[in-house]
């Protein structure tokens, strides 16, 4: 191919003349869009235009061109119409990349776009055609002259050239020109209403014979799985929203026993849930089942506490009005609700809207907007009080919105008037045309909501957001500690890690665990031997690795100093606990370390402790593994973990992520699991119950040894499944509730209990006994009555609480229970009055809470309790404010739960164990930041620390596996952009990357041959699930069967002596889904950072294409690998698994299994 110069690059040059009208340039999905394939191209001698209209694989036009050679560059300037500049110069967004469908023979000619601006500035745009075919071009800038003017802005342009030249001819196409616009927010439509107004009210009896009906706003279709048709219709007038319901069903099955005092959203039931002025937090939910009986619920700002708070039956029955009419197939409910309970309702405004129709008894539901949960204002419709208000035309492209850092844009076709909701419940609006800036946005991060409505006010776009954060994102490669130390200050120099190090201490002051777990960290993280030798010199506490100088000791308890010379490292702790920490965090800088292929540790110095004694991990791993695993006859067993898999799992926890993130309590929830030895007990057991008693007096041994309170807990009265399936249910359950209550006054009750109490108190050595006692009399199956045989219901809790506590008082345990029972704002309030026992408990029980933030915990102060713990950061609990707890010295703890699996699918995961492991540490020092946030500026780099196992054979060379042979996939599924190709390096790893290719799983192997030994395999893959799918990815909430997460696929290491070991690609655990989504919990930024990930590729946010890097320790690094078979789990799990890179991590020289101590 001849080549030439022009501005520095080397160009294929086509050029064609043209006219460039307005309908050219338009928005859409985040794009600016310049479509090229309507123009009038001139054909001259050397250039003809394709005239076949080929689309491009989405399906957009295209156009193309043949081209002959030619002696000299063919260059023909394009003049473009005034009218396509100025929608071009409304359109002047920031932009990070430019993409485009391009179709070749593949000749490997280059050609380029120039893009001419005014003062004569040019920027220009090479491409090489590589590959025959259509294949999908990005390409991050363009070439500048003057690259400190910054890039191409739109409102500077004036023309643009396509240049070429070739030496044979050829063919080629191209789609539009896509400028992806640089901070854009990822927008999910949301359903729209618009409510007319009605001349009379309609008469109130459940039917639908007012003449008003017929002309109302209807909703018809429904998101979930209802199977028979529903109708729901909505008017006002002045005063007044009116609703009304027709459902087809069998009435005689409907479940209608709640009265006002109970749940009646346990009922079938027909809900509308308002949000007033739609400020995505605020809600006001109506309840009525099939027997007019009606509740309402509400989540609100009050002006009195200065918050917002939660209320039920905030509305009095006299304050709106439902009507019931039931025949044996048709069930409809007519109903007024006052405009004035909801604010006015104004009609300048939009408003949240989610209805809901719960048939439990039939399983069926539906949402008028699609959603996890119905009280959620994020995932609401919207609705307008506005006779004329419609949608926006199918032809109007949608509005784009762009966050970058504080500062908002809004960019819309024509004239609108905007709204934004922040999830603080702050609102913010505004008129504009065509782009608006919204100039420093003072939301909160989360889900915001967007609506924008024409000048004219009839028509409207809604939509949420995907989950947005305003922090900073700390690129990957910084070394942050976590818990963050209180002091930190980096010298100069290292200390280079290398031959046999002598750890000394002094055996008599310091206990022999913290050095014996430094050795075993220098040789996994270091590769490096050691050993222990005793220095009756050195005071308590202490290790020194060389020679080092001995700090003061620590005055803070658990406080500890590590300081890294060049020369040696000192290690001192205030108490044994705090000598741990500090080889904890040694071992932290180790990781890094090997993270960045170093060996040696950069000089440090810091000084540091915890700001609460108590920082907790609630595990809850019961009875939800069995519902899962074994349910649909065994279908899911594949990709659920096998009883060894779960055990090793638990200990991996307890050493990776409660001790390294220096937690020092967790309370192992897990009664179902447990295979109980006491005779009285055995009939507890479960045939698949995988923890022996032996295990649990292990676990507990394995704490204790790491300065980590083990604690278990079990149920009393409440959530007793683990007892009432495993007994005669019917004689011990509680009557007129659901299963999962038992009656504390049957006879067998406290002998059951206690002797369960005994065993795991026995085996575990407990110093404290966690009995939960959180929603008690919550599932009733019949009208709510205050009294059992005579006795309030609430005296029954009380000496069902004392005799659990005093018992457990005499075996020597402490007792911890949730507060949740004693808050009239939450479960003690009407119509128990159990807050009253409040008031009458004894004071040394421990109240962890889960609800009710700092005013709970100070009333409970206030009443002279003398230990709680926020035991649910993050979660149920939210974000503690510490300036309001400073003076409560009662408030001693914090913590997070986990229930069912690791991942942030299910359950709130392993990222919200470590962020809260933060905030415990550092209370009163950090900032106590929302989870998302924390994750978003620290995610990538401490997930990565985290995922770092012991791998003494490894060394710091690598072998990229050419897949060249083995790929058999596009890659377009996956949609992958500016992913760099051939030899690069992703996570400090050498990698060869082909952006179009890809090994796809498939449920028969694909093998790819290896040939050699390998300390590690490392693995850079990805999945795709479709969006309608995501549910059946989820399947349900909690999922102890998948509690190292749910594995999606697998690769079978075959070695050369015909052993084989299964190594699993593990949804939200070490793998994810190429693009964003959201989990049962989880928000896409919670999703996005898995704790065995070394490395996630997330640029631009994710939208370019998530990649997950896994290192795989091998347990046999001795043995050649022979090949990998690469599986997935078939129609068990709905994702595609893509396997897009593999790299061997080389054993070290001379590495054996006998290597000296």
């Amino acid at each position: 191919m001849n080549k030439y110069l022009l501005s520095v690059f080397s160009f294929l040059l086509i050029s064609a003349s043209q006219w460039l009208p307005a309908e050219s340039v338009s928005l859409e999905k985040g794009c600016v869009v310049l479509d090229f394939s309507t123009k009038k191209w001139n054909n001259t001698k050397f250039v003809t235009l394709l005239s076949d209209p080929e689309k491009t694989p989405d399906g957009q036009p295209s156009f193309g061109f043949e081209v002959r050679p030619s002696e000299n560059a063919v260059i023909m300037n394009g003049k473009d119409d005034p009218a396509f500049l100025e929608e071009l110069r409304k359109l002047n967004l920031p932009w990070d990349s430019i993409s485009f469908w391009l179709k070749s023979d593949g000749g490997g000619e280059s050609f380029t776009f120039v893009f001419f601006c005014d003062e004569n500035r040019l920027f220009s745009m090479p491409v090489k055609l590589l590959q025959k075919g259509w294949q999908k071009v990005t390409v991050r800038g363009l070439w500048s002259k003057y690259p400190s003017e910054g890039p191409l802005r739109f409102d500077r342009f004036k023309f643009i050239n396509i240049i070429g030249k070739v030496d044979k001819p050829m063919q080629f196409r191209m789609g539009p020109l896509e400028f992806h616009i640089k901070g854009t927010v990822g927008l999910r439509k949301v359903r729209t209403l618009g409510i007319g107004p009605v001349a009379a009210a309609p008469v109130m009896d459940g039917s639908p014979e007012d003449a008003i009906w017929e002309k109302t706003a209807e909703v018809k279709s429904w998101s979930g799985n209802l199977s028979r048709p529903v109708s729901v219709r909505l008017a006002y007038d002045r005063d007044n929203l009116y609703v009304f319901f027709s459902v087809e069903c069998k009435t005689g099955e409907l479940v209608r026993k709640q009265n006002r005092d109970g749940e009646v959203w346990e009922d079938d039931s027909l809900q509308l849930i308002v949000s007033p002025g739609n400020d995505n937090r605020t809600y006001h939910q109506f309840v009525v089942n099939s027997a007019n009986v009606g509740q309402t619920y509400h989540f609100y700002f009050n002006q009195v506490a200065d918050t917002f708070v939660r209320e039920k039956n905030l509305f009095q029955e006299s304050d709106w009005e439902s009507r019931t009419k039931l025949s044996p197939n048709l069930w409809q409910a007519e109903w007024k609700i006052p405009r004035r309970l909801l604010g006015g309702l104004d009609e300048k405004k939009i408003h949240g809207l989610q209805i809901f129709i719960s048939l439990g008894s039939l399983k069926e539901k539906g949402f008028f907007q699609e959603a996890v949960r119905a009280i959620a204002p994020a995932d609401f419709g919207v609705m307008r009080l506005a006779a004329d208000a419609g949608t926006l035309p199918v032809d109007t492209p949608e509005p784009l919105l762009v966050f970058n850092r504080d500062k908002g844009i809004i960019a819309a076709p024509g004239s609108f008037v905007w709204h934004l909701s922040s999830p603080d419940g702050r609102t913010f609006s505004g008129t504009g045309s065509h782009v608006v800036e919204i100039g420093s946005f003072a939301g909160s991060s989360g889900v915001q909501r967007i609506a924008v409505l024409s000048a004219d006010g009839r028509y409207f776009y809604a939509a949420r957001t995907d989950t947005v954060s305003f922090a900073p994102k700390r690129p990957w490669g910084e070394r942050l500690l976590c818990p963050a130390p209180k002091e930190r200050k980096t010298g100069k120099g290292v200390f280079p890690v290398s031959g046999v190090l002598k750890i000394a201490v002094n055996p008599k002051k310091s206990s022999p665990e913290a050095a014996e777990l430094l050795k075993k960290d220098l040789l996994g993280f270091m590769q490096t031997d050691s050993a222990v030798v005793s220095d009756p010199k050195l005071p308590e506490f202490t290790i020194i690795v060389g020679k080092a100088e001995v700090p003061a000791a620590p005055a803070r308890p658990e406080g500890y100093s590590l300081n890294i010379a060049p020369d040696g490292i000192v290690l001192r702790g205030h108490d044994p606990a705090g000598l741990v920490h500090a080889v904890r965090t040694l071992a932290q800088l180790q990781k890094y370390a090997f993270l960045h292929n170093e060996s040696s540790l950069p000089c440090t110095m810091i000084q540091d402790g915890p700001d609460l004694p108590v920082r907790a991990v609630h595990r809850w791993i019961d009875g939800s593994y069995f519902q899962w695993k074994f349910a649909d006859k065994g279908k899911y067993a594949a990709t659920a973990d096998t009883d060894g898999e779960i055990i090793q799992g638990m200990y991996d926890f307890l050493d990776r992520f409660v001790g390294d993130s220096k937690l020092n309590m967790v309370l192992m929830q897990n009664p179902d699991q447990i295979r109980y030895e006491d005779p009285r007990n055995q009939r507890f057991n479960h045939a698949m119950s995988m923890v022996g008693i032996g295990e649990v007096r292990k676990m507990a041994e394995r704490c204790r040894k790491n300065f980590i309170e083990y604690v278990p807990a079990m149920s009393g009265a409440s959530h007793a499944d683990y007892m009432l399936t495993r007994v005669d249910k019917q004689a011990l359950a509680l009557p007129g509730y659901l299963h999962w209550d038992a009656d504390p006054t049957h006879p067998n009750f406290f002998p059951y209990l206690f002797a369960l109490y005994d065993e795991l108190i026995g085996a575990s050595s407990a110093r404290y006994f966690c009995t939960l006692e959180d929603e008690w009399w919550h599932k009733p199956l019949g009208p709510v009555t205050t009294h059992q045989n005579g006795r309030l219901r609430r005296d029954i809790f009380y000496d069902t609480i004392v005799k659990e506590h005093d018992y457990l008082k005499s075996k020597g345990a402490r007792m911890i229970m949730f507060s949740d029972m004693l808050q009239r704002a939450h479960n003690g309030g009407k119509p128990f009055d159990n807050s009253l026992n409040a008031e009458k408990l004894p004071r040394d029980i421990v109240l962890a809470g889960w609800s009710g933030g700092e005013d709970a915990i100070r009333h409970f102060d206030r009443l002279g309790y003398q230990s709680q713990w926020g035991i649910f950061n993050y979660t149920a609990m939210g974000i503690l404010d510490p300036s309001k707890l400073k003076d409560v010295r009662s408030f001693q703890g914090l913590g997070t739960i986990l229930s069912g699996s690791h991942g942030m699918d299910a359950s709130y995961g392993i990222p919200s164990l470590i962020a809260s492991a933060e905030c415990a540490w550092n209370f009163f020092h950090g900032r106590q930041t929302p989870l998302d946030d924390w994750l978003m500026e620290n995610g990538l780099n401490v997930m990565a620390l985290y995922s770092v196992r012991p791998n003494p054979a490894a060394s710091r060379k690598f072998i990229p596996v050419d897949l060249g042979k083995i790929f058999n996939d596009d890659a377009q599924l996956l949609k992958l952009r500016n992913l760099p190709s051939g030899e690069t390096a992703m996570g400090g790893v050498p990698t060869r990357l082909f952006p179009s290719r890809a090994v796809r799983g498939e449920v028969r192997p694909t093998v790819i041959p290896v040939g050699a030994k390998a300390a590690s395999l490392i693995f850079l893959h990805t999945q795709y699930c479709a969006p309608e799918n995501l549910p059946k990815l989820r399947l349900g909430h909690r999922i102890t069967g998948w509690m190292n997460g749910r594995k999606t696929a697998v690769y079978r290491v075959c070695y050369s002596d015909g052993r084989k070991i299964p190594v699993y690609s593990r949804n939200t655990i070490n793998n994810g889904n190429v693009y964003p989504v959201r989990g049962y919990s989880a928000s896409e930024i919670g999703m996005r950072y898995v704790p065995d990930a070394r490395f996630v590729r997330d640029d631009n946010d994710g939208k370019d294409g998530l990649l997950y890097q896994y290192e795989w320790v091998n347990p046999r690094p001795e043995v050649p690998i022979e090949r990998i078979e690469f599986t997935s789990m078939g129609d068990l799990v709905p994702v595609t698994p893509y396997l897009l890179a593999l790299t061997l991590r080389e054993p070290r020289d001379g590495y054996s299994k006998q290597s000296p101590p």
